[in-house]
């Protein structure tokens, strides 16, 4: 999201400079927007390309009641996990910490605040990209 309103910015202001505190406004490197533009490529194509300001907020209001740290949280909301497996992968000691009816929960709650990717597809054969 903040990538999306730094673009806008640029656009507004008549592209390639940064503006500093006073006002000042300096020459981005060429390498630096190429490296912008790379990560805003790739985080487009994360589950968190999808996810608006007010679709994070209610996803950590909901998991505010769930004994996570706050990295577990910032994982949830980056990688939006569908699976215990998944799970497993972002919880610490996730199997000491949680019964599976506690996993279930939190992995419906992440289901229903937070936007499931759009699968890219490939216009020519109608089959997912991400795969190859």
């Amino acid at each position: 999201m903040l990538l999306k309103e730094q673009e806008e910015q640029r656009k507004k202001g008549g592209g390639g400079g940064h503006v500093v505190a006073g006002g000042t406004v300096l020459a981005q490197p060429q390498n630096l927007l190429t490296i912008e533009f790379e990560v805003r490529n790739y985080l487009s194509q994360m589950p968190g390309g999808v996810q608006t300001p007010a679709h994070v907020t209610a996803a950590l209001t909901a998991l505010k009641k769930c004994p996570l740290t706050k990295a577990e949280r910032l994982q949830m909301i980056n990688l939006r996990p569908t699976s215990a497996v998944e799970m497993h992968l972002v919880v610490e000691e996730c199997e000491e910490r949680f019964s599976e009816a506690e996993l279930d929960n939190i992995i419906h709650t992440i289901e229903r605040t937070l936007p499931a990717q759009a699968k890219a597809t490939d216009p020519d054969t109608d089959t997912d990209t991400r795969t190859r």
